[in-house]
């Protein structure tokens, strides 16, 4: 049985005979026909079954068409970046069209995938940049028949001991228990899909000898010869140099320079006028504890400033390592979109936190994507004490300048130093975040929480829940995290001010999907990320409503680092 649209080899799965059917990577094809869907948009003939991606495609109403057949050397072909006519009738892997499983095989052959990035990627049959149980079934199997990338298999398996499962067949599952066994053990029961990140942590649980293909360097996206090798060798490699060596968890900020931009980012991101909003709450009643009405007659005054008392660098190699491969991933998918010249490639959009001279911060590298690098944005940057002079802007481009402090098209952090690369085409993002000290401290070591997001984000109405639906909400202002800050009364201050806590973030916002109105169906901006048609929202409150702030809104919580937690005072409001 074969796809009506594509040609692909079908079969259904095991749990339900008349569930999607799900095509057959690995068989040849025999037609490389485009697919047609009819001319009133339905399927041919109707009743002809039709694979789940070919479905996925009509859904979205994207016409998937590729006449090429599949390169029977794979990614060893010599010719792939030699001669453009071979390009033109072989797809390769890591081509668009032989990631979805578009191209034609020649009878005995199948894909030839040499990485993790590249087995996530082809059996992503949506291109979403997720898994669904389905695409998890078929990448698993392909994984699961390399006896030779796999260590001996234990008896009693279970993904987190390292073992894998023994099938009799030698091709994947044979029940559904095991199934939903390594389903689980990559997070899917508890997020619904699998990200890259989540599906390389599991295959390297299983002991796999495949290389991850995507180098995690912080000025260089995509695949490069230091992506080239296992998950644990390039995580081992992935420790920022600019991290005080032997330390680990939050460690103290002593550099004045680096409390100096600190404290310049809370000055610069404050909102001095036009700045309250319901979420600060109402002076009689606090936040959510009234009507509108009343928090609009009675506003909770605003700081007049903040006044930084301490700062702590986040040294968690496990978070900082899951972010990378999720930031590698997006910028990845960022790159082919540009390349590709789609309507959807990413807008790269600045945040008044990420701009210069915030791109830079403690000596790290700098953003990538649009955050702010360059000469443009660099003169268009706030006025700051701390800007160095062209001399020092001179020295620090010169090679001795410190680990770490790597200027735009540096390679730094993974295997390629010294050596100049594309920047990404993404967005990556200084923002804060809001809480309670304890909360902020949980964060920074175990990262947000599924249960909690949205907790404290942009309120939506009586029982209507966030307003851009559960997720991560950060902010490019000082002035908006602080409503949701708690504070804790201390003795060591004057007047006996309370302490505030903040998270100041990295975040990848790859392509963003930019609301700019009050007409919010939350369900459908998760589904527009989750369907790989964005990577966040970019909730703009400003440029149409003119409201105070604008919010950034992550559904996955690997996109974010928890890089600096700030604890500060507010500068009470003048009086009159």
């Amino acid at each position: 049985m074969r796809c009506g649209a594509c040609g692909g080899a079908l079969r259904s799965t095991e749990r339900d005979s008349s569930g999607p059917l799900l095509r057959l990577f690995r068989w040849a094809r025999r037609s490389p026909a485009a697919p047609s869907f009819g001319g009133a948009g339905a399927f041919p003939g109707r009743g002809t079954p039709v694979c789940d991606a070919c479905r996925a495609a009509k859904e979205v109403d994207a016409r998937i068409v590729s006449r090429r057949s599949a390169c029977r050397f794979g990614a060893a072909c010599y010719q792939a970046k030699t001669r453009p006519e071979h390009t033109l009738r072989f797809a390769h892997p890591g081509d668009w069209d032989y990631r979805r499983g578009l191209v034609v095989f020649d009878a005995g052959f199948g894909p030839k995938l040499k990485s993790l990035w590249q087995v996530f990627t082809y059996f992503d049959g949506r291109g979403c940049g997720y898994l669904s149980q389905a695409d998890f079934r078929l990448a698993a199997e392909d994984l699961l028949s390399r006896k030779d990338q796999l260590p001996a298999p234990s008896h009693g398996h279970a993904a987190s001991s390292g073992g894998y499962p023994a099938t009799g067949k030698g091709l994947g599952f044979s029940a559904t228990a095991s199934l939903d066994a390594e389903w689980s053990a990559a997070g899917g029961f508890e997020r619904g899909h699998v990200s890259f990140v989540r599906f390389a942590t599991w295959a390297a649980r299983l002991g796999t000898k495949l290389p991850v293909g995507l180098e995690l360097s912080e000025a260089s996206v995509g695949s490069s010869v230091a992506g080239w090798q296992s998950l644990g060798a390039l995580l081992l490699s992935c420790r920022p140099g600019h991290w005080q060596r032997g330390a680990s968890g939050l460690v103290q900020v002593t550099d004045p320079r680096t409390l100096a931009e600190l404290q310049f980012l809370l000055d610069a991101t404050h909102k001095e006028s036009d700045n309250w909003t319901r979420d600060r709450g109402c002076a009689l009643h606090g936040v959510n504890r009234c009507g509108v009405a009343c928090a609009f007659k009675n506003r909770a005054p605003v700081p007049q400033g903040y006044v930084l008392r301490a700062a702590a660098r986040n040294q968690n190699s496990r978070l900082w390592a899951r972010y990378c491969l999720a930031r590698a991933a997006v910028m990845q998918d960022c790159a082919a979109r540009v390349g590709r010249g789609e309507t959807a490639a990413p807008r790269l959009i600045a945040t008044e936190s990420s701009g210069p001279p915030f791109h830079r911060l403690d000596g790290a590298p700098a953003l990538l994507g649009g955050a702010g690098a360059g000469a443009e944005a660099e003169a268009a940057a706030p006025p700051s004490p701390l800007r160095p002079s062209p001399s020092d802007a001179a020295a620090s481009s010169s090679p001795s300048r410190s680990p770490g402090d790597s200027g735009p098209g540096d390679s730094e952090g993974l295997g390629g130093r010294g050596k100049r690369r594309p920047r990404g085409q993404g967005n990556e993002w200084r923002l804060f975040h809001g809480s309670s000290q304890a909360a902020c401290l949980g964060i920074c070591d175990s990262n947000f929480s599924l249960e909690l997001v949205g907790s404290g984000a942009t309120w939506a109405g009586e029982g209507r829940g966030p307003l851009y639906g559960p997720g991560v909400y950060l902010a490019e202002r000082i002035t908006k995290a602080d409503e949701y800050a708690v504070g804790r009364p201390t003795s060591s201050e004057p007047g006996g001010l309370p302490i505030f806590s903040v998270l100041l973030c990295r975040v990848v916002g790859g392509c963003p999907k930019v609301v700019t109105t009050n007409e919010i169906d939350p369900a459908a901006l998760r589904g527009e990320v989750l369907s790989g048609l964005h990577h966040s929202v970019l909730g703009d409150r400003v440029s149409e409503l003119k409201k105070p702030f604008r919010e950034v809104v992550i559904y996955d919580t690997d996109q974010i680092y928890p890089e600096f937690l700030l604890s500060y005072s507010r500068i009470p409001p003048r009086r009159g």
